[in-house]
């Protein structure tokens, strides 16, 4: 369930924007070498096209582990209880 959270938890990220920086070197033979830096932002303009749908996708197995989780812990219980009762029942007769 902790790793459906927090895929969960990325999918919400992509909504933000992304930054970038870079810097690269040119070594080309017979010139001087070149060096270039650079900034960016990616802003996720059309969010409802792609991130929207992968928040959703998150969001229900999300929903699916919890469901998995408790239908684990109702079987563990029920069958705990039964073996309970047939302890009893053993020691009784």
């Amino acid at each position: 369930m902790a790793r459906a959270e927090a895929n969960l938890d990325l999918a919400k990220r992509q909504y933000y924007p992304d930054f970038v920086l870079r810097a690269d070197y040119f070594n080309k033979a017979a010139l001087l070498p070149e060096w270039e830096v650079g900034a960016g932002i990616r802003v996720p303009l059309y969010f409802w096209r792609k991130q929207t749908f992968g928040v959703q996708e998150a969001a229900a197995a999300v929903s699916e582990a919890r469901a998995s989780r408790q239908g684990a812990s109702r079987r563990c219980s029920r069958d705990s209880s039964t073996c309970t009762r047939r302890r009893r029942a053993q020691t009784v007769s």
